[in-house]
């Protein structure tokens, strides 16, 4: 007998719904530690039987997917934009950590047929994608440094020469941690055979540096749970969005936005380099710009083609 699991995790806690076969309902309050781990493990009848559910939120949840893969359960890891329609859907005019978890049990017991279940990355991939997060929060940090330093050159008066030595130094000291995290990521993908034939393979398409391979290694999902291209775009949320119904709805299309952001917008820049000199990608962007397309959606239809191409040459081994 399946039983399913609806989790709904913080910081400090988890509330647990446990949905029999019958549809009866029992929920229950744990601590998000390897303690409460223990005693939630306690309340399984059969790991192999069981499926569970959370939303993918940040950190929070990894522990507790990584403890529960290991225990033998099927762990499914939902996009929050899913369950937030569904609960739209059932007309749910409350929201508690309760009724939460009991709405993810019951999205994964009418869906679980349409969902993949999550599997950790090896320990080489999630280095490297910690590494990259830590990556993209200096950057952040770098930028906003840069935006303080502006605003010190066009400030007068006592004061304005030290407050730049200051951001001058921070910037530098940033510089310097950034290079040496990129360098780390270096290593780790030239030690592992694997990375290192993936990151060889990328850096060979036109637009894409070593920059930008290693946020790829670190961000893209494993390929074999993706059947098509267009799938592995809508994940990164690059898939079309059109908007059209009966003879006068015909609204902006868009793309869909709901997946990977970190994905997205590391395919940006690429995208704008490949458009310009990628021998593939630079006459269909050509070619949407003669039909009047406008230059920022001629950006992002080279960066889902762009994937596309990555995807084939990844799994597929094409050129």
């Amino acid at each position: 007998m399946t039983i399913t699991i609806g989790i709904d995790i913080s910081k400090l806690k988890f509330d647990a719904t446990f949905l029999d076969s019958d549809n009866t309902q029992t929920h229950r309050t744990f601590d998000n530690n390897q303690a409460g781990f223990e005693v939630f493990c306690r309340d399984l009848r059969n790991p192999a039987e069981t499926r569970v559910a959370l939303e993918a939120t940040g950190v929070y949840g990894e522990s507790l997917c990584q403890f529960l893969y290991d225990l033998g359960c099927t762990v499914y890891l939902l996009n929050p934009a899913s369950t937030q329609f569904y609960s739209k859907s059932m007309l749910r005019r409350c929201k508690t950590d309760k009724s939460d978890g009991a709405l993810i049990a019951q999205f994964l017991n009418h869906h679980a047929h349409e969902l993949k279940a999550w599997h950790p990355k090896s320990e080489e991939q999630q280095h490297l994608q910690r590494l990259q997060g830590c990556l993209d929060d200096l950057q952040a940090d770098r930028l906003r440094v840069l935006g303080r330093l502006e605003g010190c050159h066009h400030a007068c008066g006592f004061g304005r020469h030290e407050v730049t030595l200051h951001y001058t130094d921070q910037l530098a000291f940033l510089d310097q941690k950034l290079l040496a995290i990129e360098q780390e990521m270096l290593t780790i993908v030239k030690i592992h055979s694997e990375l290192r034939k993936r990151f060889v393979t990328l850096i060979s398409i036109e637009g894409i540096g070593e920059k930008t391979a290693l946020g790829l290694l670190a961000y893209l999902p494993d390929l074999m749970y993706f059947k098509t291209a267009k799938s592995l775009s809508a994940f990164a949320g690059l898939n079309p969005c059109v908007k059209q119904s009966g003879s006068s709805v015909r609204g902006k299309g868009t793309i869909s936005k709901m997946g990977a952001k970190k994905l997205r917008t590391l395919l940006y820049m690429p995208a704008v380099v490949a458009k310009g000199h990628n021998k593939v990608l630079k006459p269909f962007a050509d070619a949407l710009i003669e039909r009047g397309k406008p230059k920022k959606v001629v950006t992002v239809a080279v960066m889902r083609k762009l994937l596309h191409y990555i995807f084939a040459v990844l799994k597929k081994g094409k050129g």
